[in-house]
């Protein structure tokens, strides 16, 4: 009886060894999967902040013509009110009797 009790202890034991050992290879596995899985995503993430800040960039561009564009405008736009007061001050104003 002592004999049959040691070996299935020695088989429980055993077992449980193999089953301790291929516990840790798993973990192992699903942490060097894990750090893949990060290193995947940190590239996508990069990918895409790239692609923002350019589209940012572009932005700050088309705002800077855009604001250029507009100053030049106003400058027309204030010259050409000035000639236009300039010519009602020069006609000859025209009272009806």
């Amino acid at each position: 009886m002592e004999k049959e009790l040691f070996e299935l202890m020695t088989k429980m034991y055993s077992e449980m060894h193999e089953m301790k050992q291929e516990l840790k290879q798993d973990i192992l596995d699903a942490k060097q999967e894990l750090k893949q899985d990060i290193v995947r995503l940190e590239n996508k993430m990069d990918d895409k902040l790239s692609a923002l800040f350019d589209a940012r960039e572009v932005g700050l561009n088309k705002e800077a013509e855009i604001s250029s564009g507009l100053q030049r405008v106003e400058t027309k736009v204030d010259k050409l009110e000035l000639k236009v007061l300039r010519n009602n001050l020069n006609l000859p104003s025209t009272k009806e009797q």
